[in-house]
């Protein structure tokens, strides 16, 4: 519990004040230390796998291969600054995040497409247009106010995402995901992320 909440608030003083009020009294200095000492194991635990499979001795940690699976990569920005330097922000720059998302999904078929015809809200040109120019812009920058949409375009537009396949009863359901993340460059993360892919089993007979 207290590494979930070191990882995943805003500041390890958010962590501590949050394991506070379950009753749980740690300081925010000891918060990041166990945050920090559990997510460099995790990453020695990470590349010793990318390692066991360049070597081909990386054994899956699952019995039965999965049926239907899905990987999902992503790179993002974020601002980091040099550690070990003290309080302060020391050696601040922009770097690249990439994240993976493996997910294993039921099975399901049927003898015709559930979706012939793409979601609405693929298929609405000023929402595609906008999101196109958020890509575009510099790390991540929100849209200016001026490309902001009307109310009624913006209500459409949350009808739309609405009616996406993954409300649907047809859709796949998840049974298990695990994510990867690393600021590495692209040679070094795919590696990783095939070492992680292997591990559950991904290569054997999965779609």
């Amino acid at each position: 519990m207290i590494v979930t909440a070191g990882a995943r608030l805003h500041s390890f003083a958010d962590a501590a004040f949050a394991l506070e009020l379950c009753g749980l009294t740690i300081s925010a200095r000891h918060v990041q230390q166990l945050t920090q000492e559990v997510g460099t194991d995790l990453a020695r635990a990470r590349d010793a796998q990318a390692e066991a499979r360049r070597h081909r001795v990386l054994a899956p940690r699952v019995t039965t291969a999965p049926a239907v699976v899905a990987v999902e990569v992503d790179g993002g920005r974020l601002r980091t600054r040099a550690a070990g330097r003290g309080p302060g922000v020391h050696g601040a720059e922009g770097k690249e995040d990439k994240i993976a998302c493996l997910v294993t999904l039921t099975d399901v078929a049927g003898d015709a497409d559930p979706c012939p015809e793409p979601p609405p809200s693929f298929v609405e040109p000023r929402r595609i247009q906008r999101l196109v120019q958020q890509m575009a812009s510099r790390a991540g920058e929100a849209a200016a106010a001026d490309e902001a949409p009307p109310a009624d375009e913006a209500a459409a537009e949350a009808d739309a995402t609405a009616a996406t396949p993954d409300a649907e009863p047809w859709s796949p359901r998840r049974l298990v995901r695990t994510c990867l993340a690393s600021l590495a460059n692209s040679r070094s993360f795919g590696p990783l992320l095939a070492g992680e892919a292997q591990s559950r089993s991904y290569g054997s007979k999965g779609r």
